[in-house]
């Protein structure tokens, strides 16, 4: 990508290839999600991508989102030599970020903990379309819970359906199933201070989640595992582990119940080898079965 100028929020103009369309759309824009590690931004044009998303990690480790951005590519590449399997977001650009104070302040606002004089690891992607899995399958516990298990929630009249509708982040329904189904919070701070979610304790509300949804007729059409297994297989046969596979990275473009479902992996902060990394493996097929 050509070099382009832009001014920063401060004021000063910079210019440093590939780095333009990333900066304007994480600096002049909200979150459209934000998770553990990082923020995601939608940018309505970067490079071929008429629609790209934007990954800002919120702490800055040198290195971190580098080799997550490699991952990706690496990933990609291997899973667009088929039709069948789960795919990954097309990766575009990998730029580190010398970050003026108010767009710090700005990227700190919505969660991030970059501190003075710390540069931020961003990249672009390809933006997806769709509902993130974790969003599907606690709509359908609140459309499967009862109203005494709904009871603080539910208002006079008011139905376990108008909860989903009236629900605007992903994290109101979470709260909603956490305390339907009794989970354990996730989050731990780190010895820097930093909030991380502890992956252990996302696989165990994730099985509480699905035992309660196969009890009540819940059910995944087998199109939907069949590309997830197809996916990891392929990935761990070229020495891919994505270690952190639970509900909230994996997208579904279409629905979940038909065999027309699209299945997307995303996140792959965690991500290592089996043979140099094989402290942090997981087993990425823990959510299918």
């Amino acid at each position: 990508m050509p070099s382009e100028t832009i001014e920063r929020i401060d004021g000063e103009r910079i210019e440093q290839e590939g780095e333009f369309e990333i900066r304007e759309g994480i600096t002049h824009e909200r979150p459209v999600a934000s998770g553990s590690n990082a923020l995601i931004f939608k940018t309505e044009k970067h490079g071929e991508d008429p629609i790209a998303a934007i990954k800002v990690l919120k702490v800055y480790r040198a290195g971190t989102g580098e080799k997550e951005f490699k991952t990706l590519m690496r990933a990609h590449e291997i899973l667009s030599q088929t039709t069948t399997a789960a795919r990954v977001p097309r990766p575009s650009d990998f730029v580190l970020l010398n970050l003026s104070e108010a767009e710090r302040q700005h990227l700190n606002s919505f969660g991030a903990h970059l501190l003075d004089t710390q540069p931020a690891e961003a990249f672009s992607m390809e933006f997806i379309e769709g509902k993130d899995f974790a969003r599907i399958v606690y709509e359908e516990v609140i459309r499967r819970a009862s109203r005494e298990e709904l009871k603080g929630f539910l208002r006079d009249q008011e139905d376990p359906s108008d909860l989903v509708e009236d629900a605007a982040s992903l994290d109101y329904l979470f709260d909603i199933v956490r305390t339907v189904l009794k989970l354990e919070d996730s989050m731990r701070v780190d010895a820097s201070g930093v909030p991380q979610q502890d992956t252990r304790i996302l696989w165990k509300n994730s099985n509480k989640i699905f035992d309660f949804l196969s009890a009540r007729g819940f059910r995944v059409h087998p199109s939907i595992t069949k590309q997830l297994e197809e996916a990891v297989a392929l990935l761990h046969k070229h020495g891919i582990y994505h270690n952190d596979l639970h509900e909230r990275n994996i997208m579904i473009e279409g629905d979940i119940s038909q065999d027309t479902g699209k299945v997307w992996l995303i996140d792959f902060g965690a991500s290592g080898s089996r043979t140099s990394e094989l402290e942090t493996y997981r087993d990425d097929l823990s959510l299918v079965r």
